[in-house]
């Protein structure tokens, strides 16, 4: 392993001991994926996930909502880093549940072209893939 910073150790700044610590290079947050999909239904909830060849489906059993409740918020977070979140009108977005439904979108999946609706108690979200 090569030692890429010096730091001195102290509160003397001219003191010839020296500490070397190495500088640990993080390219890529392990935790953190580029886009993500987020619904307004619980961690453990069933939901049904259809891999489509164009596009993925999302079917879950919603508490609550209905067609004119639910819209889709798109966050850019940096530069393709995208979280697409499933909630009501006027929610405050991004808030950081923990007990939230989420899945890992491939880098094919647009989802700024992403569709939802909620018919009879079920939560849908069709999000299309580059083709």
């Amino acid at each position: 392993m090569e030692l890429q910073n010096t730091t001195e150790v102290g509160d003397n700044a001219g003191r010839a001991e020296a500490e070397t610590v190495p500088q640990k290079c993080l390219c890529r947050l392990p935790n953190v994926f580029d886009r993500v999909i987020e619904l307004p239904v619980s961690a453990n909830a069933n939901v049904m996930i259809y891999n489509f060849v164009g596009f993925y489906c999302f079917a879950a059993t919603s508490t609550g909502l209905t067609d004119g409740q639910v819209q889709l918020y798109l966050i850019r977070y940096s530069p393709g880093m995208i979280k697409l979140i499933v909630g009501e009108p006027g929610m405050v977005r991004d808030n950081m549940e923990l007990d939230r439904w989420r899945y890992r979108l491939s880098e094919l999946a647009r989802p700024e072209l992403a569709l939802v609706f909620c018919k009879y108690g079920l939560l849908v979200v069709i999000v299309p893939k580059f083709s």
